[in-house]
């Protein structure tokens, strides 16, 4: 075997490149990955006051589960994709953050033709608010629905945020959390 010269430059590389190997070996088998030290991208943060886009950031979802762009709503390029058309029996499941710890005030954004939608929400596999209402006008007519609000408790920490569609359809834009204070008992 050949005789192989390193420059310092070089080695400087090849030396970063290994410590960048083994600090993400030791974040992702120490369980620090949703820590301070390396915070995830698929994680929304609930932070006091937040709203969670329905088409971004999903962890695990159902088939038949699509995520179109909002056509008309170019001013919202944050917002602008949405869950279409999710039928019954369906579900989506986020990764949550909650950094401030208390009660929320939980309303969807959404639109549909339909009366009679539901859907349910889960935190960490608990029915914590489950939500039914009549038609915005049609598939396009959005509507943020605050006379829907529900108050939920959610404790600091990483947990699991599912939503289970249970009757028929609706396209869903956002999920609103508005920090209302102390846990409510």
């Amino acid at each position: 075997m050949d005789n192989i010269l390193i420059n310092s430059k070089q080695m400087k590389k090849i030396s970063l490149t290994l410590l960048t190997v083994c600090y993400t070996l030791f974040l992702l088998t120490s369980g620090l990955t949703n820590s301070v030290y390396a915070q995830k991208k698929d994680v929304h943060v609930i932070n006091g006051t937040t709203r969670i886009v329905a088409a971004q950031n999903i962890i695990n979802k159902s088939e038949g589960i699509t995520t179109p762009k909002l056509s008309g709503d170019a001013e919202n390029t944050d917002i602008a994709r949405y869950l279409g058309g999710v039928d019954t029996d369906r579900y989506v499941e986020y990764s949550i953050d909650v950094k401030k710890e208390g009660s929320y005030k939980l309303y969807p954004r959404g639109a549909t033709p339909n009366t009679g939608w539901a859907f349910e929400v889960d935190i960490d596999d608990t029915k914590v608010a489950s939500f039914t209402g009549k038609s915005t006008g049609g598939w396009g007519a959005w509507k943020t629905l605050e006379d829907l609000s529900q108050t939920i408790n959610l404790k600091q920490g990483i947990h699991t945020l599912r939503l289970r569609f249970t009757q028929k359809k609706l396209n869903l834009n956002l999920l609103y959390f508005d920090y209302n204070g102390k846990i409510v008992k």
